[in-house]
């Protein structure tokens, strides 16, 4: 028998130079200790010493009593989930442990985290060679990923890192994901450290060349620096000489020791994937006491490694290179043996298909078939969705059953697995196919599988609605129901631009009935939100809420996640239109509550949206582009076209918000790139255009806009696109547009127009219809309205909205207008400024005595700490409705001015900025001149600021010869500082006076431009 080795022992010299990252992983693991959750990914070569690292982080965890669970990798097609199953065995969590019931993949992973953040004490969990992972357990590895943070766990991948190694899919899912994990690459071992490891292989210290010639050779690689020495500790100097680029020769080398009899058992244990005694035993037909003596060799030859009574190869690259020493056909007799054994013992299906697939005989290849279909079933049932694909392509090479039926699974199999356009071709040629056999059942099945649920149906696809249109008048069998209740939800929806809204309810309705009479919830919910999308006008508001209820309530019942989105989806619009925006944050986080259980960004990306659109609403600009960002990522993870349009629409109105006109026009571009091959009319698109120079094209929209006929509203998007119109018709001087416009919005004044599923929110129709009506010369009817819509817009916390409607009620009155909101706020002629309502002039006190500031609100007195955001607050007092730039803010609170800002964080200006500055100086000299010409002192005084600013930044960004800066943009470091120090100041204000902080919440605006517009005059104590 053999000497049993301690993994510490035995690749001690692995670690040697590795005591930073190991000191990296032993200080993560003090933070799980402490509470907190960490993951990190070890990536680097064959025999750079990864496992080493990670063994001796477990012995580091075991001496801290922290439980350590582990689970590897096959190089073999092992099952859906192998390395996981084992590794969350040994921490008790089984919920893989048996096929899912559970409704989707996500549900079954977020059964995972669940379980794991039950377990009361912390743990390392350790994943190695992530390169031979299966596609499920990848898509498990990304989801817990996330979640880590709020774990007791230290979870430790392993990966080689070269890409034709690891594959396209582990390679991009490994960059995916989060920037939190903690990535440590291990490269190769310097000279220095050379020395230590030949030191210790040869028992002396090595002479300076010998160690150089070593590291050359093995490129500091542990593993070959380990075996080229001991080969010259075993046969002198010429050894080294012997060693070729890789480590192959060197094993070939050591497995050339070993005995045939050994050696057979080692091919045999390379091809079953792991050397174990009593399958080896039944494999070469000897009894497992025998195996175990003759492995014997091979552990002493260092080829496998022996813990207590498991065995495992000493390394991936021992199990390779004997596996390619085998002629082809032991390679198919040995795979045939595993398979029988394996049969014997009733082995799983996913190691059985690989192994017949792989065998030699006559009948191997319909077996391996046969086993791959149960495989593919099998992986869907546990959500290895990826890994169920290839099973489907391997038991369609010998098809075991009907090739319709298993091309339709291997595409819903597609679409489960992500591969959207792939799943849908599949689909698409399988229902094609049924439609030539005539087999309406497998028609509906696969047309229903090119969609997903009510989020992502293809619209303008007229090949499936005849698809569908052919099932639904064959399905008339009572045993067909529930079946045919899905076809007419689905037909429902995808019939969108074919059929009028009341065809399309009728479809709904008779597929809401089916589905409850044979208690299809899915479908039944799904039937629902048909209805909801056939009826999303402004007319069928009230109604579609009553119908979300039912969703909701359906969906809840029945435990489906995914129903319960879609009604929370549906319902958060509904009660956008409506304005109950409390309503629409309350089920924004219901949602987010439920999306964030199951973390797919399908389901995910509406979150952010929702949340930048109220916070655009609400004037935060900074915070609605942070949602922004968040959007935008997760958008293109989901490959999903309403994610994309509608993280453009939040960007463009986020864009027009924060006064960047061109930019917007460009998101607006976007925009139309995608939604081009679905929408004809593109007139939402002509509001961007009309105010950035492109009238033209602006005026030709609203004109083909007009001439194809306004309508009724028959869709949630008819409202925002009206106010749109009205935009471009009031921007470009189209009476007779404004006029129509104005006709169609009347009836809906109470309504509030928003863009998609709540991408963005214009406000109440009441606003649209006022600036309609002072463009058509009927001050009273627009000041109703206006301030109707002030009233609504300030009762949902639309500080945003306000502002705007206070700029129109200006706006109404003209110059007069102008001037009385310019008086209140003490600027002459600043548009936007608020009107005067009928309420008191209030007043406050904002006075700095020495270290502290004496503040106030109608009355009130409290004294605030000096802080340089107390001094920002005080200087957009002093100047109401005046823009102030975040440099001469700086400036005032102490801090440098324009010319001292700056930082070396790469270049000054990069080119397409510089390109944009030298034109904006263009620009402005003709702003300029007509500024002088008009008078408007305001303005020029503005706009010479601007251009000095510029001009500055133009010049400081470039050097000698013209070359670029490297320095950081002064602006925005400056727009982030005041921005957090005014926020800081407000709280500290709300301490001691709730009722001057909000007033100056409402009334503040950061940004590179902050202001200070009260919604009336205030008598300020300055």
């Amino acid at each position: 028998m053999w000497q049993a080795m301690e993994y510490g022992a035995a690749n001690r010299g692995s670690l040697v130079g590795r005591e930073r990252e190991l000191g990296t992983l032993v200080e993560l693991l003090h933070d799980v200790r402490s509470g907190r959750g960490h993951m990190a990914l070890v990536l680097g070569e064959p025999g750079i010493g990864k496992t080493a690292l990670l063994e001796r982080l477990a012995a580091t965890a075991a001496d801290q009593e922290v439980p350590v669970a582990w689970g590897r990798c096959s190089q073999t097609d092992a099952p859906a989930f192998w390395p996981w199953r084992y590794a969350l065995r040994g921490l008790g969590v089984d919920a893989l442990t048996e096929s899912s019931t559970t409704a989707s993949r996500e549900e079954l992973f977020a059964r995972v985290v669940e379980q794991l953040a039950a377990t009361d004490r912390p743990a390392l969990l350790a994943l190695e060679d992530l390169h031979w992972a299966d596609p499920a357990s990848l898509a498990l590895l990304r989801f817990v990923a996330d979640a880590v943070p709020g774990l007791a766990l230290l979870l430790v991948a392993t990966a080689r890192d070269d890409p034709d190694e690891a594959g396209p899919e582990t390679t991009t899912m490994l960059q995916a994901l989060p920037a939190g994990v903690e990535r440590l690459a291990l490269s190769g071992l310097g000279r220095d450290v050379v020395g230590d490891i030949v030191a210790g292989e040869l028992g002396h210290e090595p002479d300076e060349e010998l160690a150089s010639r070593i590291a050359d050779r093995c490129g500091g690689n542990p593993l070959f620096i380990r075996e080229v020495a001991r080969l010259h500790a075993s046969r002198g100097a010429d050894a080294t000489l012997a060693v070729p680029a890789g480590v192959r020769q060197v094993l070939e080398r050591r497995l050339a020791r070993v005995s045939h009899p050994c050696g057979h058992l080692l091919a045999a244990a390379a091809v079953a994937g792991e050397p174990e005694p009593d399958l080896l035993a039944e494999v070469v037909g000897e009894t497992p006491a025998s195996v175990l003596h003759r492995l014997g060799e091979a552990v002493t030859a260092r080829l496998l490694h022996a813990d207590g009574a498991h065995l495992r190869f000493a390394h991936a690259l021992v199990r390779e290179t004997v596996y390619a020493q085998q002629s082809p056909a032991t390679i198919g007799e040995l795979h045939r043996r595993v398979a029988e054994v394996l049969e014997s013992r009733g082995g799983e299906a996913a190691q059985l298909a690989a192994h017949w697939r792989r065998a030699t005989g006559a009948d191997a290849r319909e077996v391996a078939a046969v086993r791959a279909l149960a495989a593919a079933r099998e992986a869907r049932a546990r959500m290895g969705y990826e890994q169920a694909v290839s099973f489907y392509s391997w038991a369609l090479e010998t098809p075991p059953e009907d090739e319709l039926t298993l091309r339709i699974e291997q595409g819903e199999a597609q679409v489960q697995a992500g591969m959207l356009s792939l799943g849908r071709e599949t689909l698409r040629e399988a229902a094609r196919q049924a439609l030539r056999d005539g087999r309406p059942r497998d028609v509906a099945t696969a047309t229903l599988g090119i969609g997903i649920g009510g989020f992502e149906v293809a619209l303008r696809d007229d090949e499936q609605i005849t698809l569908l249109e052919h099932a639904r008048a064959r399905l008339v069998s009572p045993d067909d129901d529930s079946l045919r209740a899905a076809v007419l939800s689905r037909l429902s929806v995808a019939s969108a631009w074919q059929r009028p809204a009341e065809d399309r309810a009728e479809l709904a309705e008779e597929s809401i009935a089916l589905a409850h009479a044979t208690g299809d919830t899915a479908t039944e919910v799904a039937a629902l939100a048909a209805w909801c999308d056939a009826r999303s006008g402004p007319d069928h508001t009230g109604d579609r809420l009553e119908r979300t209820g039912r969703m909701i309530d359906i969906a809840l019942r029945s435990g489906d996640p995914a129903s319960l989105l879609l009604a929370r989806r549906l319902r958060l619009v509904a009660l956008a239109e409506c304005g109950d925006f409390a309503g629409v944050d309350a089920e924004t986080e219901e949602y987010a509550r439920t999306s964030e259980r199951l973390r797919l960004p399908l389901y995910d990306w509406p979150v952010p949206v929702w949340r930048g659109a109220r916070a655009l609403m609400s004037g935060d600009l900074d915070t609605a582009r942070r949602h922004l960002t968040v959007a935008e990522a997760l958008a293109a993870r989901a490959d999903s076209v309403n994610a994309a349009v509608l993280s453009l629409v939040l960007k463009a109105n986020l864009l027009v918000a924060a006064g960047e006109p061109e930019a917007a026009a460009e998101a607006a571009d976007e925009q139309q790139e995608i939604i081009g091959p679905y929408y004809d009319d593109l007139v939402v698109l002509a509001r961007f255009y009309a105010t950035v120079g492109r009238e033209q094209e602006a005026r030709r929209m609203v004109r083909r806009k007009l001439a194809a006929g306004i309508g009724r509203p028959t869709d949630s998007e008819h409202l925002s696109e009206l106010w749109l119109l009205g935009d471009a018709a009031i921007a470009l001087g189209e009476t007779d547009a404004a006029a129509r416009v104005y006709e169609a919005l009347r009836p809906y004044a109470d309504h509030w127009a928003i863009n998609g599923i709540f991408g963005t929110c214009f406000g109440q129709v009441a606003h649209a219809l006022g600036r309609l009506a002072t463009r058509l010369g009927d001050p009273d009817e627009a000041r109703n309205r206006l301030r109707q819509a002030r009233k609504a817009h300030e009762e949902a916390g639309a500080g945003l909205l306000v502002a705007q409607t206070d700029a129109a009620l200006a706006e109404l009155d003209g110059p007069s207008g102008a001037a009385r909101a310019s008086s209140a706020s003490g600027v002459s002629g600043t548009p936007g400024a608020s009107v005067p309502d009928e309420s008191p002039e209030p007043s406050g006190e904002f006075r700095r005595s020495g270290r502290v500031w004496h503040v106030g609100w109608n009355g009130s007195t409290a004294t605030v700490p000096d802080t340089k955001g107390m001094r920002d607050l005080a200087t957009l007092l002093a100047a109401p409705g005046r823009e102030v730039h975040v440099l001469d803010l700086i400036e005032a609170a102490g801090g440098p001015g324009a010319a001292a800002a700056g930082g070396h964080t790469g270049e000054r200006l990069d080119k397409p900025a510089r390109d944009a500055y030298r034109q904006r100086l263009a620009e402005i000299e003709d702003e300029l001149a007509e500024a002088d010409a008009a008078s408007d002192v305001g303005r020029a005084d503005r706009l010479r600021r601007e251009q000095e600013f510029l001009a500055a930044e133009l010049s400081g960004a470039l050097g000698l010869g013209g070359r670029a800066r490297t320095e950081g943009d002064p602006v925005e470091r400056a727009r982030k500082a005041v921005t957090m120090r005014i926020r800081t100041a407000l709280k500290a204000v709300a301490e001691v006076d709730p009722a001057l902080a909000r007033h100056l919440d409402r009334s503040v605006i950061t940004g590179r431009l902050c202001a200070y517009r009260p919604e009336q005059a205030v008598r300020w104590l300055l």
